[in-house]
């Protein structure tokens, strides 16, 4: 169970139920050319890593809630934010960002359905979700339904 109280869908078996609805392996898409990186700007341009101060800019929020949802000390994330070890956080908030952006290619509309209240996460938005800490309940959900689960 996840802190909000919905299970956090578990990756593994996501691959499992995947290979076992498909009769071969060749059936899975798989991806071995070089692609673009999906919002490029969200890195720091000298280190590739992402950047907490990048994500707070774009998210329109204080770079100070963001640190307190990564339970950070605020100012060594101001000084280093591509730290790697903001890194795990920031990669799960980046999934759902590069969803959103596929979903709804205008920021603002990302934006808005980030700060609407959703039924699926007891009437929260999934901005204040992410921001108590678990952008990984944001990211399973969006993650769940680009492959048809509901959350």
């Amino acid at each position: 169970m996840s802190r909000i109280g919905r299970p956090i869908f578990d990756r593994v078996d996501l691959v499992r139920r995947l290979l076992a609805r498909s009769s071969s392996l060749s059936e899975i898409p798989v991806h071995v050319t070089p692609s673009r990186i999906a919002l490029k700007e969200l890195h720091d341009p000298e280190t590739g890593r992402l950047d907490a101060a990048r994500f707070a800019e774009h998210l329109k929020i204080p770079l100070r809630k963001l640190a307190e949802a990564m339970r950070k000390n605020y100012s060594t994330v101001h000084k280093t934010p591509a730290s790697p070890t903001l890194q795990p956080f920031l990669r799960s908030l980046k999934r759902s960002l590069e969803i959103l952006a596929e979903l709804y290619p205008e920021r603002a509309a990302a934006l808005a359905w980030l700060n609407a209240p959703l039924p699926d996460l007891g009437g929260r938005a999934p901005l204040d979700v992410i921001l108590e800490g678990y952008p990984d309940a944001v990211e399973d959900m969006l993650e769940g339904a680009l492959i048809g689960i509901p959350a």
